[in-house]
């Protein structure tokens, strides 16, 4: 790689405050990531900053974080929050690097083609169809826990749409849930510490080998049957690389199920929440999407083809999606010496980055902390700085699945306020933690049929 001469060695890159660095970066960003790294802007576009005794560098600006994600992706791979999650998604799409990584977007991608998604629609208003008829004029349901299992059911049944495998799939589904709460632990604690006859790791270590083996039993019936069933699974069975002729192997193919049913599940629930909790919050904003599915819809459901019908709907889920997206950090590990921003870097550096953060940033969005859907109206996407608003990455390693997750976020929503008014239940303080995704521990809606 050629590097220009940069504007000022490392040793000029502001270090963040804190009487000791490695223990108060740690404990300002487990308390609040997005705050701290939104804070960090105010220091620099490249900070130094130590997370325990790992000392990484945090990139605050769009024009950066686009060059680490595109201009300059060929000289970075994922950081050591990626390695350590290796240990349980394997070498699937959200861990691996290189060229392995291209050769799997290539045979992951027919997947999720136009084609693919219209049949995976059929399945979301099946699923979430059941969960709004099951609701009560009058009652209290806490939606966050709704979400939870409505995207966790939807994965399972678009990954796994035939009968086959039937016990293992509720396997999936008893065990996914644990494997996601200790989805930040596996990350934040040293290996050994999986090693010790610790209850609770105990239990993600049994979670976590029950859930493979059942996924894999699943493959092995997929492969033996040999029927193309129009869901995920069959599709990744089915692909074949152009330029080899070659298809994944069973591993293979486990790794990559693994990584998009974890991803899918946890984001897809935590954005639906938000986007109620928002429209809670903005009644006047929750009667416009409701007029507008009203006039899409008539009554009837939705279907495929009214996905980029619901304006105001995709202007809000898209507003939801920069003020509560639900992943706080993302990190890239350089590979050789690069020139970031101004400064040069040796090979290994470690950049941490929050998405949140840039799509805070009060120079690209006016008034930042308000919840705006307009704002898209006003200044569509397209026309914003690169790397300002990024919900589903950009470059290489944008989101495989992210026409589905638009897929699933607008049938769940239309669906859902074609019927109900959602209000936050009297008394109710709904407080969001940080873990894998941010999310609620609990969101009591009231229920109110229109």
């Amino acid at each position: 790689m050629t590097t220009t001469p940069p504007l000022g060695g490392p040793d000029t890159i502001p270090i963040a405050p804190g009487k000791i660095p490695a223990l108060g970066h740690a404990l300002a960003f487990r308390k609040d990531p997005i705050n701290f790294l939104t804070s960090l802007s105010a220091i620099g576009e490249l900070v130094k900053v130590y997370l325990g005794p790992v000392q990484t560098y945090a990139v605050t600006s769009p024009r950066v974080v686009y060059q680490l994600l595109v201009t300059e992706a060929a000289h970075f791979e994922n950081g050591r929050i990626f390695d350590k999650m290796r240990g349980f998604f394997g070498n699937g799409l959200i861990t691996s690097n290189g060229a392995f990584h291209r050769r799997q977007r290539r045979l992951i991608q027919p997947a999720f083609s136009q084609k693919n998604i219209t049949t995976y629609t059929e399945v979301m208003r099946r699923e979430i169809g059941e969960l709004v008829a099951s609701w009560q004029e009058g009652t209290v349901v806490d939606i966050q826990a709704a979400t939870d299992d409505l995207s966790l059911r939807i994965g399972v049944a678009t990954l796994f749409k035939t009968e086959l495998g039937t016990s293992a799939k509720e396997t999936v589904k008893e065990c996914l849930p644990v494997v996601l709460r200790g989805l930040l632990v596996r990350t934040l604690l040293p290996d050994v510490v999986f090693k010790l006859p610790i209850p609770g790791i105990q239990r993600l270590n049994d979670a976590e080998r029950r859930l493979r083996a059942a996924i894999g039993e699943i493959i092995r019936t997929y492969r033996a049957d040999g029927a193309d069933h129009e869901d995920i699974l069959s599709a990744l069975l089915a692909a074949r690389d152009d330029e080899t002729g070659e298809g994944m192997s069973d591993a293979e193919v486990l790794d990559e199920v693994v990584s998009l049913v974890l991803a899918a599940t946890e984001t897809n629930s935590s954005v639906l929440a938000s986007f109620f909790y928002r429209l809670a919050e903005h009644p006047e904003i929750a009667d416009r999407v409701s007029a507008e599915i009203d006039g899409v819809l008539g009554g009837r459901q939705v279907q495929y083809e009214d996905l980029t019908k619901f304006k105001h709907t995709l202007n809000a889920l898209s507003e939801v999606l920069r003020l509560d997206m639900p992943v706080d950090m993302f990190m890239r590990r350089a590979t050789e010496e690069v020139v970031i921003g101004e400064t040069r870097l040796p090979a290994g550096s470690e950049f941490i980055f929050s998405i949140p953060a840039l799509h805070r940033n009060p120079d690209v969005y006016p008034d930042p902390l308000q919840f705006d859907p307009d704002r898209w109206i006003r200044r569509p996407a397209r026309d914003l700085p690169r790397g300002s608003y990024i919900p589903f990455g950009t470059g290489g390693r944008i989101c495989v699945g992210n026409a589905f997750a638009w897929a699933e976020l607008t049938v769940v929503a239309t669906t859902v306020l074609a019927k109900w008014r959602l209000t936050v239940a009297p008394g109710a303080k709904p407080k969001r933690v940080h873990q894998a995704s941010t999310h609620f521990t609990s969101l009591p809606m009231a229920l109110e049929a229109r």
